[in-house]
């Protein structure tokens, strides 16, 4: 399918590369005889970033043979709100969890024995979504801005994360992102 759309992008008049992403949080579950793993709350309850490393080299891997461009992985949520309904989908319940996670997905994601893999790891998903009132998924983020940033951004700031993640940060700080290809 992703061949079908870039080669139809390239043969246009204007010839945009076509970037496809996929939501790979835990391996390419849509995909018959690919591998899934556990959920990010398991992986983050083992403390083993190793082992989280290995499983995002796989999934870059996989993702690579289905066409995918980027990745719509990590996530990068501090689930402070169990009714939140992607609870599973985060690391854990603190920054420093989610931090440390997310260093070893994304770096592993997008590089293979240190030669990029041509993957793009994708933070989700919006600043604060752990934290909604109520657990409500997408709902609304309360309190002060301090805390929010304290929370919520450490996983996705400069310290902790890799080059990779910054596709999604830009449209926090209300600037356009801008997306490169290697791909024909």
């Amino acid at each position: 399918m992703a061949d079908g759309y870039r080669q139809a992008a390239l043969a246009s008049r204007l010839k945009i590369p076509f970037l496809y992403g996929a939501d790979e949080v835990h391996g390419i579950g849509t995909v018959q005889g690919a591998t899934v793993f556990p959920h990010n709350i398991g992986l983050g309850a083992t403390g083993d970033t190793a082992l989280v490393g290995e499983i995002a080299t796989i999934t870059a891997r996989e993702a690579l043979g289905c066409g995918v461009d980027f990745v719509f992985s990590p996530v990068v949520a501090v689930a402070l709100n169990e009714r939140w309904g992607r609870t599973y989908e985060a690391f854990g319940e603190t920054s420093d969890l989610a931090s440390t996670m997310v260093r070893p997905w994304s770096r592993a994601c997008s590089s293979r024995r240190r030669a990029p893999t041509g993957i793009l790891p994708c933070a989700k998903h919006y600043l604060g979504d752990g934290g909604t009132t109520d657990g409500v998924n997408a709902g609304t983020v309360t309190g002060d801005e301090t805390a929010l940033r304290a929370i919520h951004l450490t996983p996705i700031a400069p310290r902790s994360r890799p080059a990779s993640v910054r596709s999604w940060l830009p449209t926090v700080a209300g600037k356009e992102p801008r997306c490169t290809s290697t791909r024909p």
